[in-house]
């Protein structure tokens, strides 16, 4: 498989050359892929809505 291993996420890869960003606290995470100006604070802050599936938080 090509790319690097993606920190975090198991046996995921990113494909060479992507920008990936991941928070991950627990058994819960969220990866950003491709070119997002989050950073790693923000992403951190929105995981207890991930946790409970509050998708439309993170598209504000």
């Amino acid at each position: 498989m090509g790319g690097a291993g993606i920190e975090g996420l198991g046996d995921l890869h990113q494909v060479p050359g992507t920008q990936v960003r991941v928070a991950r606290e627990g058994a819960g995470g969220l990866a950003v892929v491709g070119d997002c100006p989050v950073i790693e604070k923000v992403l951190r802050a929105a995981l207890p809505a991930v946790r409970v599936g509050r998708w439309v938080e993170l598209t504000r």
